[in-house]
């Protein structure tokens, strides 16, 4: 059975699991050891080389999931346009907003201002009635490269890299009742993702935010206090709910929110591996994607074209095996 390996790199926290499509059958986290590498990009390389070593993956994708400080994530609303006019209209927003920066982007539809159930427009369908809103994630263009550049050193094609902030999303959006999940915080010991999302509307806030900011870990639980303030103040969100994934906060946070929302564990998010299996599992086509267009293209010719290598043989072995 084909197996593929996923990455996450939170932070500088790294995990790779071995899936074959239905469980994860192998898995490596660094060492105290290798961890003096450093908890930074430039220890990508090293650390996907051993984890290659560890797992005995023999194949040639690669699916990663990263965080960093250094990523953008924005909300925008465009008119109801037709796709390929969407994203010129998103590009040039995205544009304006660099400020002389060179960034990739990618993007996900949050919903229309009438109802977030409504889908974007089809190729021949028609747009629905009013603003469309989208989440915009963007990424230094240099840094997506030294990340290309390392898996092309160890022989890896990337099928998907995705902001953990879009799994955090997906997770969010998938659960039961529109108050179970309205805030989720993803908390490694380099870093935290904090989502902040309206059940019943496209308003999202997201951030990043680093215990090494003031006064370590009292000031990281204060600016989670004060994104709560801003998304209820200036989105509307009220929070209900927020679940914490990092047992070694939870304790912290529930001491300084308990009077203002339940605060509970997210069992699932204290699983430093969770963020690559999940992401093994998801479709190589998404639009959150941020593998380049010529890498997806060459991935898809290079499957098709073994595909039709294989059909090739078995016609052959089938007219072998003819009678004459």
């Amino acid at each position: 059975m084909a197996t593929h390996l996923a990455v996450s790199f939170l932070y500088g926290n790294f995990n790779a699991i071995v899936h074959d499509g239905r469980q994860v059958v192998a898995s490596w986290t660094p060492g105290t050891g290798d961890r003096s590498h450093g908890w930074h990009e430039g220890a990508f390389r090293f650390y996907l080389e051993r984890a290659l070593e560890e797992t005995g993956y023999e194949g040639d994708s690669v699916s990663l999931v990263v965080a960093d400080v250094d990523m953008e994530h924005i909300h925008l609303s465009v008119p109801p346009v037709k796709p390929k006019l969407r994203l010129q209209l998103i590009g040039r927003e995205v544009e304006r907003r660099m400020d002389g920066g060179r960034m990739v982007w990618c993007h996900r539809y949050l919903g229309s201002h009438r109802a977030r159930a409504v889908r974007p427009a089809d190729e021949e369908g028609t747009a629905p009635q009013g603003s469309e809103h989208y989440l915009v994630h963007l990424w230094p263009q240099q840094k997506l490269r030294q990340y290309l550049q390392d898996m092309r050193a160890v022989d890896l094609t990337p099928r998907l890299i995705l902001p953990v902030a879009s799994l955090m999303l997906q997770w969010a959006e998938e659960q039961n009742g529109p108050d179970d999940v309205v805030c989720l915080v993803n908390h490694t010991p380099n870093g935290t993702t904090m989502l902040v999302r309206n059940p019943q509307g496209p308003e999202v806030l997201l951030r990043h935010l680093t215990p090494g900011a003031g006064t370590g870990r009292s000031r990281l639980v204060e600016e989670i206090q004060r994104s709560l303030l801003y998304a209820r103040q200036n989105l509307g969100i009220v929070t209900r709910q927020v679940l914490v994934g990092g047992e070694d906060l939870l304790d912290d946070v529930a001491a300084r929110l308990s009077a203002e929302a339940s605060v509970q564990a997210a069992p699932q998010w204290n699983d430093a591996s969770y963020p690559a299996v999940r992401v093994a599992n998801l479709p190589a086509a998404s639009t959150e994607s941020l593998v380049p267009a010529s890498i997806r293209h060459e991935r898809r010719n290079r499957i098709i074209n073994r595909v039709g290598n294989y059909a090739v043989a078995a016609l052959g072995v089938a007219s072998a095996a003819t009678p004459r």
